[in-house]
Order: structure tokens, then C-alpha cells, then sequence
């Protein structure tokens, strides 16, 4: 299938948009007033940039190895998470890399649980609160119950 001229064009200003965005730095605004369009044709030029893979991205870090790693890791073991994280080149014995990922993923974990226990808690007492309240003949006939004090009767 022949790439139309237009087409050409679309992907020729998606290149402009691409290498103004991600090797110049400039901004979508900044790109919708240099090529003299709105700021969301800028956007979706951006993105067209990446879809067609017009520009292309490695990065060149220790950590993309460990990236690359634990996806062999996962694949491998059929695993449903795994991490490899970098270690200090001054000392490669030292666990630190992997107990302060470790704390991040725990952190995250707990905030979730937590969260939840917090809710189905609150859920239950409020459910308890009703049902004593609703249910106690005192209650009903305005006598004082334990949460009263005498000067509140």
C-alpha cells in the first residue's frame, strides 16, 4: 500500500513536532506557535510521533539493565513481579538498593490494606452504632445508655 502525499505530510510534521518536543525541549505550546497550530494538533503530533516510532528512546543507565533482567526473571520463572535494582559500585555487598525498594513496595502494600481495613472498620462500627441504637428498648425510651453522662439526661 502507497503512502499518500498527505500522509507523508502528517508524518513529516510529526517528526517536527517529535524532535521539537523531545530533542529541543520545547513545550506543546511552544510547538503549536513554531509550526502555527493549536496546542492539541501539537499534541496529538507528539503522539504520532511515538506511534509511527518516528523517534526512538534507550536509555543508557546501569538500571536498564536491571530492567531488562527481571523481565527475563519474570518471563523465565513465570513470576507476576520481579525487581532488580542496582547496586553501589563502592559497596556491592551492601543491601541497601534492595531494602529501599523493598520499604517502597511494603510502604505501598500497608497504605493499601490499610486503607481498607480503615474502611470496612468504619463501615462496621457506624453498622454497630445503628443496629444498638435502633434495637435497645432504653434507647427508644430516651433512658440514659453508657455513652450518656448524668448531666446529659
Amino acid at each position: 500500500m502507497a503512502t499518500s502525499d498527505n500522509d507523508r505530510t502528517r508524518l513529516d510534521e510529526a517528526a517536527r513536532a517529535g524532535w521539537l518536543y523531545f530533542i529541543a525541549g520545547h513545550t506543546q505550546d511552544e510547538i503549536a506557535k513554531a509550526l502555527k497550530i493549536s496546542r492539541a494538533s501539537a499534541q496529538r503530533l507528539v503522539s504520532l510521533c511515538l506511534a509511527e516510532r518516528l523517534i526512538t528512546f534507550r536509555l543508557e543507565h546501569p538500571i536498564s539493565a536491571c530492567m531488562e533482567l527481571a523481565a527475563r526473571l519474570r518471563d523465565q520463572f513465570h513470576l507476576a513481579r520481579c525487581e532488580v535494582v542496582p547496586t553501589d559500585p563502592a559497596a556491592p555487598l551492601a543491601a541497601t538498593g534492595i531494602a529501599e525498594r523493598a520499604a517502597t513496595i511494603l510502604e505501598a502494600t500497608l497504605r493499601v490494606f490499610a486503607a481498607f481495613k480503615l474502611g470496612a472498620s468504619s463501615a462496621a462500627q457506624q453498622a454497630s452504632i445503628e443496629l444498638s441504637t435502633s434495637a435497645s428498648p432504653e434507647a427508644k425510651a430516651g433512658t440514659p445508655t453508657d455513652t450518656d453522662t448524668e448531666e446529659g439526661v
